[in-house]
C-alpha cells in the first residue's frame, strides 16, 4: 500500500477527498490566470486544479498532516502513480460508505481529477504557496494581495450560529479590497448555516457566479459574494 493510501485508510488526515465540486469552485470564482487565490488546503484537490491552471495561490492548513498528505499525493504524481494520487481506496471517506449520493459525487470527482493535465501541475509548483499551522482567518496575511477567496464552510468552525457567522464574515471581508470575490458553501436545506439568502452590508451576492457554482455542485449549496463599496 502506498503512503497516500496508508494516510487515507488509517484516517491519519481529516480531508482525504473533496466532497465539493472543484468545477463549481472554478466556475463560481471565475478563476483566471491573473488571479491570486486564498483558500484552505483540505484534501488538496483544489490546489491541484489551481496548479494545473497556473494561478497564483496560497493554501492554508492548521494541520501539518494535511500538508504532508498533499505532498505524498504530489510525490505519487511525480512517480506516475495516478491511482495513489486519486486516493483510490474504497473507504477513502467515511461519508462515502454511509451516503450513496455522496459516493456518486466522489466517483465523479475521481473522474474529473483523472483528466487533469499532470505535466502542467508539475510545471507550476513555484506559483503556489502553502502555510501550515495556522487558520485562514489569522491576520498575519496581507489580505489585500488576494482577489479570490474560497472559504468553503470554514466559518462554521469558528461561529456556532447564523447571526454570528454573518457578522464574522462581514468583519473578515473588511480586510480585502473592493471587488474581491468570496465563495462559501453550506449544506443544502440547512438553516443553521451562514445565511446566503440575501446580501450583507458591503457584500453583494453575485447571482451570475452563484448560478454557475450551483450548476455543478450537487451536495453543497454554494453562494458567491463580491465586496462592494459602502455609500454613507
Amino acid at each position: 500500500m502506498s503512503n497516500v493510501k496508508k494516510f487515507a485508510s488509517e484516517n491519519l488526515v481529516t480531508y482525504k477527498k473533496s466532497d465539493e465540486s472543484i468545477k463549481s469552485i472554478e466556475q463560481g470564482l471565475n478563476l483566471e490566470i491573473s488571479d491570486n487565490l486564498l483558500a484552505p488546503l483540505k484534501s488538496g484537490d483544489l490546489a491541484f486544479k489551481i496548479l494545473e491552471k497556473g494561478i497564483k495561490a496560497t493554501f492554508i492548513t492548521p494541520d501539518k498532516r494535511q500538508y504532508d498528505y498533499f505532498n505524498l499525493r504530489l510525490e505519487a504524481l511525480k512517480n506516475g502513480d495516478v491511482d495513489s494520487f486519486l486516493v483510490n481506496i474504497p473507504h477513502a471517506s467515511v461519508l462515502q460508505i454511509n451516503n450513496p449520493k455522496l459516493k456518486k459525487i466522489i466517483s465523479q470527482r475521481d473522474e474529473y481529477l483523472s483528466n487533469f493535465n499532470f505535466d502542467k501541475i508539475l510545471s507550476n509548483l513555484d506559483k503556489v504557496n502553502f502555510v501550515e499551522g495556522m487558520s485562514l482567518f489569522e491576520n498575519s496575511f496581507d489580505f489585500l494581495d488576494y482577489n479570490k477567496i474560497y472559504l468553503s464552510n470554514e466559518i462554521e468552525g469558528v461561529c456556532k450560529t447564523p447571526c454570528l457567522r454573518n457578522l464574522y464574515f462581514q468583519k473578515f471581508s473588511q480586510n480585502f479590497k473592493i471587488g474581491t470575490i468570496f465563495y462559501l458553501s453550506k449544506t443544502k436545506n440547512d438553516s443553521g448555516h451562514l445565511n446566503s439568502d440575501y446580501s450583507l452590508a458591503g457584500l453583494l451576492i453575485s447571482k451570475n457566479l452563484t448560478r454557475k457554482a450551483k450548476k455543478y455542485e450537487k451536495y453543497w449549496d454554494p453562494v458567491v459574494y463580491v465586496k462592494e463599496k459602502i455609500e454613507f
